[in-house]
């Protein structure tokens, strides 16, 4: 048949070469998922050498069905709703009333205004002398 090409790539040499690796594929999942498996049922992997692929699929299987499940996780907007009430909760604790301070530490009042209606008067120390220190309430 003139139309139809007899070479590597047929449909007759295709499918087996295809076939063949997918259970290479299988085999070499089903031996990673023994060497998984076989600790997490305490079972020792020097016993258990030449298991049946329907045995490492049973022991997967069953350890699954004994693996309790998670806890599903809350809703993004319930968990920022969470978060956000934790946040002010945290805020009202720090930021909330403290006692009054004892009179050493409060800053002292301004001196009365001598005459409400007279002229200020010019400082009576000089502009250059040394400056007096800061009280500062820390």
């Amino acid at each position: 048949m003139p139309g139809r090409p007899h070479g590597l790539f047929s449909p007759q040499t295709l499918k087996p070469l295809l076939e063949k690796r997918r259970r290479a594929r299988i085999n070499e999942s089903l031996n990673q998922l023994k060497t998984l498996i076989l600790p997490l049922v305490c079972k020792d992997s020097s016993l258990y050498s030449k298991l049946e692929k329907a045995d490492i699929l049973e022991m997967t299987v069953q350890f699954l069905r004994e693996v309790p499940a998670a806890p599903s996780a809350p809703e993004p907007s319930e968990s920022f709703r969470a978060g956000y009430r934790a946040c002010l909760a945290g805020l009202g604790a720090l930021l909330a009333p403290a006692p009054p301070l004892p009179p050493r530490h409060r800053l002292p009042e301004p001196p009365p205004p001598a005459h409400p209606k007279a002229a200020p008067s010019p400082p009576a120390v000089p502009l250059c002398a040394a400056p007096t220190p800061l009280w500062r309430p820390w």
